[in-house]
Order: structure tokens, then C-alpha cells, then sequence
């Protein structure tokens, strides 16, 4: 859902050549995040470009060392979607070296909302998780599992939401 919602918005501020920095897609990380973005693109009539699907390692390096690669190919993405906050930091620290304008030439959002995302130039645009409840809920499952071994496997599914900051374009209000 969240990187469903991050490429959305990329999409609805007329970002249209989406490239994805994921993890592997052995990682079950990787391939949920990577169905939300083609979703995302399918939806808006855009066939994923292969492309521009890259796995990477999670890490800054990763994010910096695939923007130098894809700024030298004769078709460049005009934004991007990364599988986490580290690796969109890395691609902004990158196209910053390049001279690429973030967001008028580039459009990054990254996943986690980490501390430092809001803190790197320009902030970063990220799907911020629900953290402190995922371990809230996780806690109470076990301690009912712990007491009631019996009790079934339970599935809980919590909803991301988008931070909006400066490495997206902004949304013109309408005249």
C-alpha cells in the first residue's frame, strides 16, 4: 500500500518516468513494495519499464551509485521511488554531486520516515509506517500466543501514510 500511495502521488504531481530502487526480490520487502508501484503505474496507464527497476542492497551507497548510473543512460527517470529512506538519501546525496535539481528535475520519495529524512536537503518526501503500533500489536499477539499457545495465527494490517516535504514538486492550488 505504501509504495502503492508514494508512486501515486509521484504520478499526480506529473512525474511520469518513475524509476524503482528496491530490495531483492527474494526479500518479501522487495516484491510487495514493487507490486505497489506497478499497480500504481498500470492505474495511470503507464506500462512498468523494466528498466527502470533496479534491486539494490538497502543501503546509501546503493541509492547513490544507481542515480549516477541511471543520470548517464539517454532516458532519465524524472523521479523515484525508493524501498527505503537510506537508499532515497544515497540518490539525493548523488544527483546533489551531479548538479540534477531535486525536485524539479527529480522527484525522490523514500519509505520509513526515518529521523534523517527530515533533516537531508531537501527533506525527503517518505511513507511513514506505523512503527510504534506495529510493536504495540506485535507485543500484545505474543503475550496472548505465550499464554494461549492454542490461539490461531492472526493477521493485522496497518495503513501507511505519506509525508509530504521538498524533494516532490508541490501541488499547485487550483485558481
Amino acid at each position: 500500500m505504501g509504495a502503492y500511495q508514494g508512486t501515486s502521488y509521484l504520478l499526480k504531481l506529473g512525474y511520469s518516468k518513475i524509476a524503482y530502487i528496491g530490495a531483492p526480490l527474494s526479500k518479501g520487502i522487495g516484491r510487495g513494495r514493487l507490486e505497489g508501484y506497478k499497480r500504481a503505474l498500470l492505474e495511470w496507464g503507464i506500462t512498468p519499464d523494466e528498466g527502470l527497476i533496479i534491486e539494490g542492497d538497502l543501503t546509501e551507497a546503493c541509492g547513490y551509485n544507481i542515480i549516477r548510473d541511471l543520470w548517464n543512460r539517454s532516458s532519465k527517470p524524472d523521479a523515484i521511488l525508493a524501498v527505503n529512506d537510506i537508499v532515497a538519501i544515497g540518490a539525493i546525496l548523488g544527483a546533489r554531486e551531479l548538479g540534477i535539481r531535486i525536485p524539479e528535475e527529480l522527484g525522490v520519495v523514500g519509505f520509513d520516515n526515518i529521523r534523517e529524512s527530515a533533516l537531508v536537503m531537501p527533506s525527503l518526501t517518505t511513507v511513514a509506517q506505523p512503527a510504534y503500533e506495529i510493536g504495540r500489536l506485535a507485543c500484545e499477539m505474543f503475550i496472548r500466543r505465550r499464554d494461549n499457545p492454542d490461539l490461531p495465527v492472526q493477521s493485522i494490517t496497518l495503513l501507511p501514510r505519506l509525508v509530504i516535504r521538498d524533494s516532490t514538486k508541490s501541488i499547485k492550488p487550483e485558481e
